[in-house]
């Protein structure tokens, strides 16, 4: 797939007055990421065992499954990594007249502030991480508390139902998420010139 650059983003935008770029599957990259991290120690393990477990009749055995399971890890792994660069997943739109995700919004642009990098919760865990995103003003925040669960989250996967807990969480922000086809950088950098643009001063 062909990486669009900042030129091609602000083309579009100056151009045709919208930009859609997709989002890749962020899911699939941690899991890579966390295979890519545990294969060598199979494999490097599995290889100890049987290089000083000669004498034993088990080990050399077992170092062979593990040695397997390593080499499969890399292989999931790999194709992990393949699919989330393949698979299409949510598409956003910039337009003048608001945001829009996987075909949910617009959202308006003055329902939202510009681009900046903070602590926010975590899109898949209870804690914090750090990432771009769109704070909501307090439009922003009623528009997106008359959305249902499966919307909201399009928005900000961190506002996914969780278990053991009653309610909602409230949204605050609009998540940035990393393009298929654009560099964060320069997807960050058109959705505020978009901002600019559109109103959201």
């Amino acid at each position: 797939m062909q990486i669009r650059d900042l030129n091609d983003l602000r083309a579009d935008l100056l151009g045709r007055e919208a930009v859609e770029a997709t989002a890749r599957r962020p899911v699939a990259n941690i899991v890579a990421t966390v295979l890519l991290f545990l294969w060598p120690i199979g494999v490097v393990g599995g290889i100890l065992m049987m290089v000083l477990g000669r004498n034993e009749p088990t080990l050399p055995a077992t170092g062979a499954v593990m040695i397997g399971v390593g080499v499969l890890l890399l292989a999931v792994a790999l194709l992990l990594r393949r699919h989330a660069r393949t698979a299409p997943w949510h598409v956003w739109r910039l337009d003048p007249q608001g945001i829009t995700v996987a075909g949910v919004g617009p959202l308006p642009w003055e329902y939202v502030g510009p681009p900046e990098r903070r602590l926010v919760r975590s899109a898949y865990s209870d804690g914090q991480e750090l990432g771009w995103c769109l704070p909501l003003t307090q439009e922003g925040i009623a528009w997106m508390q008359t959305l249902d669960d499966g919307c909201r989250q399009v928005f900000d996967p961190s506002l996914r139902p969780r278990l053991m807990v009653i309610g909602r969480r409230r949204p605050q922000v609009v998540r940035l998420m990393p393009m298929r086809d654009a560099d964060m950088g320069d997807w960050v950098a058109v959705v505020g010139e978009a901002w600019e643009r559109f109103g959201g001063r």
